[in-house]
């Protein structure tokens, strides 16, 4: 279960370039799912492009540029016409989006202090069509960027930086949009340059023959996990309820939330406020109504029964001697002449 933080008084928040030791952090705890969903991605998209490149090849391709590798060259649209470089955008555009919303989806579950796992690699299928659509609008503001000024590229990225985290949190796509630039906004000269430390990062791991990517990838999603955590309200994680079972006969008090509260006397039950309890002797009634309920007396035995309880039979109430009303306050009381002189019970004061 998981509550949103609120949006009440909150202090200015600032983007923290502390995000990316902390990405590296959650990284290193559970590598292998990060690395595994890279290389599933990795393939993908190398077979599409390696197919494309076969079927719409582009006549005036010279040849790879000098101290590029041979399979850079096999993989980069440069190789295809124009028709397949169309195609190849149209086809990857899901293709990304897809993996974005799993990627992202594992990332946010980290920052939340979830455990991940391979099992865990593909449960941003269900935010794939609002990822679809957060990309497009994402892509849409990129082309604006470039057109204003190329700095305004990196200016997008900082202010959309926790929208597509958001997205693969269940907030819908346009809704994404406007929650994560509100919370970037207050920031945005450090958005923005955190935006070009995070390509630097990004671009760091092609320099080990690229294998310093399948670090510095997922923590590029870390990292909009982060943002969207620490400036986007995203909502943490509660205590789940513990799970008590159906109500059993005779078991007091009932477990939480299980409904209405029975008759007192009735399994699992108790009395409404103000209301007399019932007397039951079902079994499992709670409390057990006793035969010989403590503390009445007498006890319910039959007069002949051998050791019983009952007190001795004494005179009727309409037998007792009438009483005579108090003595006015300072009076001494009347003596008693039929009470005997060693009488303990003698009013004191007699003759």
């Amino acid at each position: 279960m998981s509550v949103s933080m609120g949006s009440g008084y909150a202090p200015n928040r600032r983007v923290d370039f502390g995000w990316i030791g902390e990405s590296w952090r959650l990284f290193s705890q559970s590598p292998t799912p990060w690395i595994v969903l890279f290389l599933i991605n990795f393939v993908i998209n190398g077979i599409l492009r390696t197919t494309l490149h076969a079927v719409f090849p582009n006549p005036n391709f010279s040849g790879n540029t000098p101290g590029m590798p041979t399979w850079a060259g096999s993989v980069s649209t440069q190789t295809m016409s124009p028709v397949g470089q169309i195609m190849s955008s149209l086809i990857s555009w899901p293709i990304s989006s897809f993996f974005a919303a799993c990627f992202y989806r594992m990332a946010v579950r980290q920052v939340r202090g979830e455990t991940i796992g391979t099992g865990d690699m593909f449960e941003g299928g269900p935010y794939f069509v609002q990822m679809l659509i957060a990309n497009f609008v994402l892509g849409v503001l990129y082309i604006g960027g470039v057109i204003a000024c190329c700095v305004g590229v990196f200016a997008v990225a900082g202010l959309m930086l926790p929208m597509q985290a958001m997205v693969a949190d269940g907030v819908p796509a346009m809704d994404a949009v406007t929650r994560s630039y509100n919370a970037m906004k207050s920031d945005l000269l450090n958005a923005a340059l955190f935006s070009f430390v995070l390509v630097l990062v990004v671009l760091a791991g092609i320099i080990p023959c690229g294998l310093g990517l399948f670090a510095t990838v997922p923590m590029a999603y870390l990292m909009g996990a982060l943002a969207y955590r620490d400036m986007g309200d995203m909502p943490v994680k509660t205590a789940f309820a513990p799970d008590y079972g159906a109500p059993q006969p005779g078991a007091w008090p009932p477990p939480p939330n299980t409904g209405a509260s029975a008759g007192f006397g009735q399994p699992g039950g108790a009395p409404q406020f103000g209301q007399p309890p019932a007397q039951s002797n079902q079994p499992g009634a709670w409390p057990a109504q006793p035969s010989n309920p403590p503390g009445v007396w007498p006890p319910p035995q039959a007069p002949d029964q051998p050791g019983s309880a009952l007190p001795p039979q004494g005179a009727a109430p309409s037998d007792w001697p009438a009483q005579s009303a108090p003595p006015a306050f300072g009076q001494t009381p009347p003596s008693d002449p039929q009470s005997p002189p060693d009488d303990p019970n003698r009013p004191l004061g007699g003759v």
